[in-house]
Formats: C-alpha cells, sequence, structure tokens
C-alpha cells in the first residue's frame, strides 16, 4: 500500500510540474498587490454561483455542528497554549529584566555607599590632621615660651650679677666685722 501512495504521488508531481509554469515566470505576479475586483469579474461571480456547481462546491466546504464545537475547542486549546507560551516567555523576560534592574540597583547603592564612607574618611583624616598639626603648635609654642623664660630669666640673672658683681665680691672678701 505504501508503494501505490509513493508511485501515486510521483505521478501527481510530474504531472503538475508539467503544466505548471516555470517558477521564475510567477515570482513577479506574486509580487504585484492584489487589485480590488472589477464590477464586471463580480458580476461573473455572482452568476457563475447563480448554476449552483459553486454552491455545490461550498456546500462541501462546510461543517456539521459537531465538527465545528471540536474545531473551536481545537482552536480555543492552541491559542491558551499560545498564550500561555507567550506569557511564559513574557515572564521569563520580566524575571530577566528585574534582575538586571536589581543588579545595577545594587551597584549603585555599593558605590554610594563606597563614595559615603570615602568622604567620612577624608573628613576624619583632615579633622585628626587639623587637631594632630594644632597641638603640635601648641606644643612648640609652649616649648617656645619656656625657652624665652629661661633664657630672659638667664639675661636677667646675668644683668643683676653683673650690675651688683663688685659689691657682691666686696661682700665676700670684705673683712668680718664681729
Amino acid at each position: 500500500m505504501d508503494c501505490e501512495n509513493d508511485t501515486w504521488l510521483a505521478t501527481y508531481l510530474e504531472t503538475v510540474d508539467a503544466h505548471s509554469p516555470p517558477r521564475w515566470a510567477v515570482l513577479p505576479f506574486l509580487r504585484r498587490p492584489l487589485r480590488p475586483p472589477s464590477s464586471a469579474a463580480w458580476a461573473e461571480f455572482l452568476n457563475a454561483s447563480a448554476n449552483g456547481k459553486m454552491e455545490r462546491d461550498f456546500a462541501l466546504l462546510t461543517l456539521t455542528d459537531g465538527e465545528q464545537r471540536e474545531l473551536y475547542e481545537a482552536a480555543r486549546i492552541i491559542q491558551n497554549a499560545f498564550r500561555r507560551y507567550k506569557g511564559r516567555r513574557l515572564k521569563e523576560q520580566q524575571d530577566m529584566a528585574a534582575a538586571v534592574i536589581q543588579r545595577c540597583y545594587r551597584k549603585y547603592k555599593q558605590y554610594a555607599l563606597y563614595q559615603k564612607m570615602t568622604q567620612a574618611a577624608i573628613l576624619i583624616q583632615s579633622k585628626f590632621r587639623s587637631y594632630y598639626e594644632q597641638k603640635r603648635f601648641q606644643q612648640s609654642r609652649r616649648a617656645a615660651v619656656l625657652i624665652q623664660q629661661y633664657y630672659r630669666s638667664y639675661k636677667w640673672h646675668r644683668h643683676v650679677t653683673q650690675r651688683h658683681a663688685p659689691r657682691i665680691r666686696w661682700h665676700r672678701h670684705a673683712p668680718r666685722i664681729r
């Protein structure tokens, strides 16, 4: 039986190929846009359907109620499956987009935290350096004041000793009266 179908199909294809125009001749016709039918073409179509042959051909194409219900149910199942498929793909795309947005937001938050911590570290370092320099300056100023005090004391003591030195010497070597 399989062999009979194959030979019938081969014969049919040869017949169709023999009577079909070459492909290059059909392509320009297929590329042209369809124009609406003229009034004469409509009249011919309506007259042809009046003879009953076309009505019989159309009658063969009609479906019974059961076939229509089955076809409707099949279309509904296909549409539901397609909607689920599209919904699943949309959900996957939304999940991926949400993941990208979350990743970018986390990077931004990390960067903002890094910037904030860097600014805080710079502020702390600046304040510490200022405090440290102020303490060093105060220490060197106290040292300078102390040195100045010692120097002034030394100068005053030297001045006093030089001015009163002869008296002091005299007192030292003077005979003692008893």
